[in-house]
């Protein structure tokens, strides 16, 4: 199976990881931080990020998700950072993107 390098974990990067491998493809996702989700990770665990705890999607939850893994009900229509942190999360173990995941700190 060809490996491809998709660099940086944030949505765009486990959406390009997830399109990769539904064609077949082993991605390999790289990026400098020590989580998945970009700039949506939990704000606690990275309070010097670009989102702070309080901030919000400017997208509803029906379109800040993949179409085939929505939201769980009990989401927010405009998520919180947490909350799109926890999506992510949950999505990439999902999708097993754990162990193809590798910080370049």
């Amino acid at each position: 199976m060809k490996s491809v390098a998709v660099i940086r974990a944030g949505p765009a990067g486990i959406a390009a990881a997830k399109a990769l491998a539904e064609q077949g493809l082993q991605a390999v996702v790289f990026d400098g931080k020590s989580h998945l989700g970009g700039m949506w990770q939990d704000a606690q665990a990275a309070p010097q990020g670009p989102a702070w705890e309080g901030m919000r999607t400017n997208l509803s939850e029906h379109n800040c998700c993949f179409s085939d893994h929505s939201h769980p009900s009990d989401m927010q229509d405009f998520p919180t950072v947490p909350e799109m942190g926890k999506y992510l999360s949950w999505l990439c173990t999902t999708l097993r993107f754990g162990k193809k995941y590798q910080a370049l700190n």
